[in-house]
């Protein structure tokens, strides 16, 4: 007896220790993470992975085969598919589009104010995050007293200009009549494009790993077929872990949490890291004629007038279009993280921006002519929001990654664009 009660006495003992001993790690960990100015937010870190999961992670769009079948249309809503007009369209697009044709139908729908939100990945978060603040601040405007305003998201992983304007009339064929339209982008023409032209494709063709996919106009190279296997399985180790960090307590303490995150976040670079190497091997990769488009300048200066003029022509057109039916449309020049000058950037921030050096590039070439461009569209009487220097007073955490934005960014974004919107709207 008296050897047993020694051995539980030391058991409780060595209990007690371990649970101080964690307990100082955790208190040590807190007042780390206040002496940096950076308290330990568990909703954040919590919400950060969740976000990541859910949109970087969940994106299938890279990956041949299997990513159009009802099974994966219910598991990745927003993966892409063949698109006959646009080039590929998200796996979900084909209800909304039949619902909202639907309620133009009913005699209610005169009643309602309807806003369809127009461009790539960045503007698809808009539509998801900003939509709540961009509501509220037109609903401010005594125009709107009384008058239900419904936000429509046709924004698309990927899409240029081109894109949306062959998006737009398509909808309008079929019968859409949405009040007004907005239209964010600017990145994928300057990063996608120049992407593009460097890997021998025109600038404004669709972008090339999309639409090769999409199309399956590369031939299936060993070395494209070898950096596809690993994109996925990178993608996939992140996206577990991330799942199983959210399951488990751990992100609710500072120090396990941080450990956490640190592993969560390694393999999101590895994942990036994947996805660099996937598009070095389309780059290096032979090419089918139909992928290429027609010839292009392959100097600097005339790619970004190629590049310039396709964007500002395609906007002057979604203008006209909209103009014949009534329509407001606003355009609106994105902000983007390596648009240098247009926000002071974190640590994590310029951690988590890694990319594609000809992504960089392209952004540096085209950003300024873009701002100029768009106070000449507004000289001409097209709606234009230059929203690029949206976040430049803003010191704290907004982006993600190396162009996408958290809550906090899409309800500032959404409180210029409302502006801009209401100048617009006709009195």
């Amino acid at each position: 007896m008296g050897s047993s009660s020694r051995f539980r006495r030391a058991l409780a003992g060595t209990g007690i220790v371990l649970l101080l001993s964690a307990a100082g790690v955790e208190i040590g960990s807190r007042i780390r993470d206040r002496i940096r100015g950076e308290p330990w937010d568990p909703a954040a870190a919590r919400a950060s992975v969740e976000e990541t999961c859910s949109k970087q992670l969940a994106r299938n769009s890279l990956i041949r085969g299997g990513h159009q079948d009802e099974g994966r249309q219910k598991q990745f809503p927003n993966s892409p598919a063949i698109h006959p007009y646009a080039g590929w369209a998200l796996l979900n697009a084909r209800d909304q589009i039949a619902a909202d044709l639907d309620s133009y139908a009913r005699p209610e729908s005169k009643s309602v104010y309807d806003v369809y939100v127009f461009g790539g990945s960045v503007a698809h978060g808009f539509g998801e995050l900003g939509a709540a603040p961009l509501v509220e601040a037109l609903r401010e405007d005594p125009r709107f007293a009384g008058r239900e305003i419904r936000v429509h998201n046709y924004a698309v992983w990927g899409y240029q200009q081109l894109q949306q304007l062959s998006l737009l009339a398509y909808l309008l064929d079929l019968g859409h009549a949405p009040d007004a339209v907005i239209e964010l982008d600017g990145l994928n023409e300057a990063a996608e494009g120049w992407i593009n032209a460097r890997a021998g494709t025109n600038p404004l063709y669709p972008s090339v790993p999309y639409w090769a996919n999409a199309t399956f106009g590369l031939r299936p190279e060993w070395s494209i077929v070898e950096a596809l296997v690993d994109l996925r399985t990178a993608q996939d180790r992140a996206a577990d872990f991330g799942r199983w960090l959210l399951s488990t307590p751990l992100w609710r303490g500072s120090f396990l949490g941080h450990l956490g995150l640190g592993r969560f976040e390694g393999l999101r670079r590895r994942y990036a890291a994947a996805n660099d190497r996937y598009l070095e091997a389309i780059r290096e990769g032979r090419h089918d004629n139909g992928i290429r488009g027609p010839r292009f300048p392959a100097d600097d200066e005339g790619l970004t007038r190629t590049i310039l003029r396709g964007w500002e022509e395609a906007s002057i057109s979604m203008h006209a279009m909209c103009a014949a039916q009534g329509i407001l449309y606003l355009h609106v020049l994105q902000p983007t993280l390596h648009d240098q000058g247009s926000k002071p950037l974190t640590e994590k921030e310029v951690r988590n921006g890694t990319v594609n050096p000809d992504w960089i590039t392209g952004i540096a070439h085209l950003y300024d002519p873009m701002r100029a461009a768009g106070k000449e569209l507004a000289a001409r009487g097209i709606p234009f929001c230059d929203a690029t220097g949206v976040f430049r007073e803003h010191a704290e955490d907004i982006y993600v990654d190396t162009c996408h934005f958290k809550e906090n960014g899409n309800a500032l974004l959404a409180a210029v664009v409302a502006k801009s919107f209401l100048e617009a709207l006709p009195r």
